[in-house]
């Protein structure tokens, strides 16, 4: 049994717990590995849970955490808690696309001095598998530049604006109610 931390429960965290919650066993077959939730980091209090922590540390000083899946967004306080966790020994997954375009660097050569790695696909393009298969399938490849909009909210906007001829401001806006821009698209 692995033991996740997860990092902010918004729509992206919470949609990780589902996930795992609905599609435990089958993940748990295709990995050959279970995992459980067992620390949620949050913003604000909640009662009922025990998963729940308003303090990083619990996280870090607890050595059954093996990963911590961050999905916090921007730069503050991410980039201290990825940091940390991987300082502790901890694996860290993150679909935070900022924190990688700023600091990805940095924070790849420290999960590799301390034994661990940083996973950041999920930070490009939505999830769409496109570092992996460049790692590891093509690696035959000389790959000098890669262009497109590898990003998620985007590729929802452009959709809706061509498939049902919305204006990019009511694309953008029914985006933002389902979660997935920002309140501040602006780096989205």
């Amino acid at each position: 049994m692995k033991q996740l931390a997860l990092l902010g429960h918004g729509v992206v965290g919470s949609g990780v717990c589902d996930i795992l919650a609905s599609d435990g066993a089958l993940l748990a077959q295709r990995s050959g590995c279970e995992f459980a939730v067992t620390h949620i980091l949050t913003r604000r209090k909640r009662t009922g849970d025990r998963r729940f922590t308003l303090d990083f540390c619990d996280i870090e000083r607890d050595p059954e955490v093996e990963i911590v899946i961050e999905v916090m967004g921007g730069l503050t306080p991410a980039y201290d808690y990825v940091r940390r966790a991987l300082c502790a020994g901890k694996h860290v997954v993150t679909a935070n696309k900022e924190l990688m375009a700023e600091k990805g660097g940095e924070l790849l050569a420290l999960a590799q001095r301390h034994g661990v790695r940083l996973l950041c696909e999920a930070s490009v393009g939505g999830g769409i598998p496109i570092l992996g298969p460049m790692r590891h399938s093509l690696t035959a490849n000389r790959f000098t530049a890669l262009r497109g909009v590898l990003n998620g909210t985007t590729n929802y906007i452009l959709s809706s604006m061509h498939a049902q001829g919305l204006s990019f401001s009511a694309a953008l806006q029914r985006a933002q109610a389902l979660g997935y821009a920002e309140a501040d698209p602006t780096a989205d």
